[in-house]
């Protein structure tokens, strides 16, 4: 008798084709890995599980993957060399250690996965999608996993035994291709060069705009001191939206040529071999990764060097005397920051989040790092940051909240009037985690797993429904179809109830503001809530501890299941909760991560730049 198969959902397309192809039939299991995805489960009714099935624990090993593909992203290069132009002056490997991070976190935490799914169920029929691109159209990308599995199986399935079959997917280049590239990479060019004969101040800043132009503003109001902005582009269409925004344009990696390294591949191949680049756990993860690796070396490492030297000769050009990002991982802005020191020119990182996790901060590139407050400083200095490379100034980006002079009471009349709400009604803020296409990253530790997310929107949909006394407003991300996702779950519910707002555009912080209570997971949303003195639920429905101790701290109180979610939106309806209380507790509480509410971080770190100079 044939084994009933367990299918294995990767994301939205997979989801699409396998239900169209196995949705009525049976099956032993549907496994969704893709919160999206699953809500397209829980609209058609079709039981599923998700990977907190399987990792009732684990902790510990998903907590050395990380540290490994840590390591592993950084050093995998220096096993082998490179023919690259003379005056490239960095390995181009370097700029990408971030993507690289990304990527093998993907495959090492699938296939974590598949171990944990051969413990549970033995050697089982696996069914799961196969994407397939013609040859001649693949295009270098380190964020496309949905072939991961397959590829994982194809290497490693003798360790399980697995009884696969693949349903394969012809997958189309979603990459658009401008017609006349080479017209747009010239005029993008010669823009830039334009702008980088016109700017000659002493401060670059490069990164988010509302992190680092509160900064650039106190520099020019207490110091006179002017500074530019920087921006890649990458097609002509984004001339005209960001010609206000920004002084100075560099042209995107994708403006420039692409060219082919030639290299040994069966030398690099036995280097890795025989170096053992890629053993993890005694299994040598190089078959898995190589397909990726040589891409990288053979499609891309020289349009990435190419693009470090035109930075390495605009700063010549330019010659500010500080360059400022808000993080110095991804492939631009390290090239900017490595750059810089190369020119002797002085560096600084203004923290842009709280570190859920090292790659994405650590190892530092510039000079100096400021941070929100002394918790931040203690993770980066056990990351193994010099301590006199950190500066404690506060997050500029909170300075206008400290300073808020708008009234919460009559922002939350209008929004009442807007949507016909009764505005003695209590509101409550759910925030819940991004949707993302990447399927195996999330369940690192570092952000809501999908499983999270669609274990949270479901839970306050039916609180929804049984605390009618309360309103409900959902921030939606502008991740991929949020309100689509939303709809789909609530159509277990018939539909979301008329206590139920989802909101997509504006910042988070404008919705705080008209709320009584904000339910956040996973995010530094917490300290923007206490900032605007608005009492904070953690909430943490998952097997894996919390991602930034808040709790732990006492900052906010916390739920970890659907009765303690439900028992405490009763009690925000009936008028039971110690708001003003928990108010108080936050505000006592909050320094460790914010170090002062007094509205002046930006002008400290202006101050630290402007000693420097």
């Amino acid at each position: 008798m044939n084994q009933l198969p367990i299918i294995l959902v990767q994301g939205p397309e997979s989801a699409q084709y396998l239900l169209r192809q196995h949705g009525a039939a049976k099956v032993k299991r549907w496994v969704v890995c893709n919160a999206y995805s699953g809500g397209m489960f829980v609209e058609k009714g079709i039981p599923f599980v998700d990977e907190n099935f399987y990792f009732d624990s684990g902790m510990e090993q998903i907590n050395e993957i990380s540290v490994f593909a840590h390591r592993l992203s950084t050093e995998w290069f220096k096993d082998i060399s490179m023919d690259y132009p003379n005056d490239c002056r960095i390995r181009p490997e370097m700029l990408c250690t971030r993507s690289f991070n990304y990527y093998f976190r993907s495959v090492l935490y699938a296939f974590y996965f598949l171990e944990k799914i051969h413990q549970k169920e033995g050697s089982c029929r696996l069914l799961t999608t196969r994407f397939e691109t013609q040859e001649g159209k693949k295009v270098f990308s380190f964020l496309h996993n949905e072939s991961i599995v397959p590829m994982i199986l194809d290497n490693l399935n003798e360790r399980w035994g697995f009884k696969c079959s693949y349903s394969y997917i012809q997958q189309e280049n979603k990459h658009s291709v401008e017609k006349f590239s080479w017209l747009s990479s010239l005029v993008i060019k010669v823009f830039a060069a334009i702008t980088h004969l016109l700017c000659k101040d002493k401060v670059l800043f490069s990164g988010n705009p509302l992190l680092l132009m509160p900064v650039a503003r106190e520099l020019k109001l207490k110091f006179g001191l002017s500074s530019l902005q920087i921006k890649e582009i990458s097609s002509m269409q984004q001339i005209a939206s960001l010609i206000k925004k920004y002084s100075l344009f560099m042209s995107g990696l994708s403006c420039y040529q692409r060219k082919t390294s030639d290299f040994n591949e069966s030398e690099i191949w036995n280097t890795f071999r025989e170096k053992k680049t890629f053993c993890f756990r005694d299994i040598d993860f190089l078959p898995i990764f190589w397909d990726k690796i040589r891409m990288f070396l053979r499609l891309e490492s020289l349009r990435t060097a190419e693009m470090f030297r035109e930075v390495y000769r605009v700063l010549g050009q330019v010659k500010p005397e500080y360059v400022i990002v808000d993080e110095d991982a991804i492939p631009f802005n390290r090239a900017l920051v490595i750059a810089a020191k190369k020119r002797d020119i002085k560096t600084l990182v203004i923290s842009h989040g709280m570190p859920g996790a090292q790659f994405g901060f650590a190892p530092l590139q510039a000079d100096n790092i400021v941070v929100w407050g002394e918790f931040m400083k203690s993770i980066f200095q056990r990351w193994g940051m010099s301590s006199d490379k950190i500066i404690v100034t506060g997050c500029p980006k909170y300075d206008k909240l400290s300073s808020s002079t708008r009234v919460p009471g009559e922002q939350k009349d209008s929004f009442c009037k807007k949507h016909k709400w009764d505005t003695e009604k209590p509101i409550a803020l759910v925030i819940t985690g991004g949707l993302s296409q990447d399927v195996f990253v999330r369940f690192a530790g570092d952000g809501s797993t999908s499983s999270e997310i669609l274990r949270t929107t479901d839970y306050f949909l039916r609180i929804a429904q049984k605390v009618t006394n309360v309103n409900f407003v959902f921030k939606v991300t502008l991740g991929l179809r949020s309100d689509d996702f939303f709809q789909r779950l609530a159509g277990k519910y018939d539909g979301l109830s008329s206590n139920i707002k989802l909101v997509r555009s504006g910042l988070a912080v404008n919705l705080m503001n008209i709320s009584d209570v904000v339910f956040n997971s996973c995010s530094s949303a917490c300290l923007e809530a206490t900032i605007l003195k608005k009492p904070v639920v953690n909430m943490n429905f998952s097997f894996h501890p919390d991602v930034f101790p808040f709790v732990e701290y006492g900052l906010g109180t916390s739920v970890r299941t659907f009765e303690e979610a439900l028992k405490l939106c009763r009690d925000l309806g009936d008028g039971l909760l110690p708001l003003q209380d928990w108010v108080a507790t936050q505000e006592n509480l909050v320094s460790p991560f914010v170090f002062s509410r007094d509205s002046r971080s930006s002008e400290r770190i202006a101050s630290f730049i402007s000693r420097n100079l």
